[in-house]
């Protein structure tokens, strides 16, 4: 990891964060201190990004149509209408949105310092994945954003189909774009029974695993996303840590689903979530994520757990 780098800059936040709440859960501090002292990873919105940025046709859904999806119960909310598209059709992408001019940014200074305040980790693409029809239009911007001095976050679902086309891609541009492409695969069941229910078109947990290992072969900054984890997470926890690269700085991040009354859950998904996330499962998450440097709870579960320490 460079020194200087936004990404550098989060965790050191992200860890902080977690030492505050090891002080609150020993009863060290208040809960209105431990929000006092949390970074400004906890007071916004973000945890391990700055700002999102998509390239996705705003009126059109993501092919994975995943149920626990925010963007459909927030256009209904809007009383707009969302198209939805089926796997075989071709993913749009907004070309006012491509053809985005970047402002550049100040890259020297070190974090923390003034100069170096205009730089953000972009959450790209925000809202819907990256699939293989997309991948030239999405590499092509993501560079955009690295030449500019800011950094990018990219979380997907992957098949190997659009990973070896975001690669295929990348291998086209400098070598930095590549040093500064932050990957996280996201793994939310080792239960493909599972994944079908609340992920109806996404990859089954195999082939995410043989994207993990086909990235962490060439060399890629790969994490692991388990937000929101759909079944008990830690044995994926025990199988994927090993196989990221050897570095304090390649994570895995767990978060619970912020879920509301809005998505189309069944009485049953809704008493299987209930159950997921009770108190004695979420501790026991914290438990393993206490001590290891390398894994960090996601912002909705840290609410959760400071509950229970009240």
């Amino acid at each position: 990891m460079k020194s200087g780098s936004v990404w550098s800059d989060i965790l050191t936040k992200n860890r902080y964060d977690k030492t505050v709440i090891q002080r609150y859960i020993r009863h060290e501090i208040s809960l209105k201190e431990a929000k006092s002292l949390f970074s400004n990873r906890q007071d916004g919105q973000w945890q391990f990004g700055d700002a999102s940025y998509n390239i996705r046709l705003g009126s059109t859904a993501c092919k994975h149509q995943c149920k626990y999806c925010y963007i459909a119960p927030m256009f209904a909310r809007w009383h707009k209408q969302m198209k939805n598209i089926s796997m075989e059709d071709l993913m749009p992408v907004d070309p006012s949105k491509v053809r985005k001019n970047w402002k550049g940014c100040v890259v020297g200074g070190g974090v923390g310092t003034s100069s170096n305040s205009t730089r953000k980790m972009y959450f790209f693409p925000s809202s819907s994945d990256t699939f293989t029809e997309n991948a030239s239009d999405y590499i092509h911007v993501a560079n955009k954003i690295l030449e500019s001095g800011n950094e990018v976050m990219f979380v997907t679902k992957p098949t190997m189909r659009s990973l070896k086309a975001i690669h295929d891609e990348i291998t086209g541009y400098p070598d930095f774009l590549k040093e500064n492409f932050h990957v996280f695969i996201t793994f939310t069941s080792k239960n493909n029974q599972i994944l079908r229910q609340f992920e109806p078109y996404s990859s089954l947990y195999e082939e995410r695993l043989e994207c993990l290992k086909f990235l962490t072969s060439l060399d890629y900054e790969v994490n692991v996303m388990m937000e929101p984890y759909l079944s008990p997470p830690l044995e994926m926890v025990h199988e994927l840590l090993p196989l990221l690269p050897n570095n304090k700085d390649n994570v895995i991040a767990i978060g619970e689903m912020n879920y509301s009354p809005k998505l189309p859950f069944t009485d049953e998904m809704r008493n299987y979530l209930f159950d997921l996330y009770k108190k004695e499962n979420v501790i026991a998450i914290w438990k393993e994520v206490e001590n290891n440097d390398r894994l960090f709870l996601k912002k909705d579960s840290i609410k959760q757990l400071m509950k229970y320490y009240k």
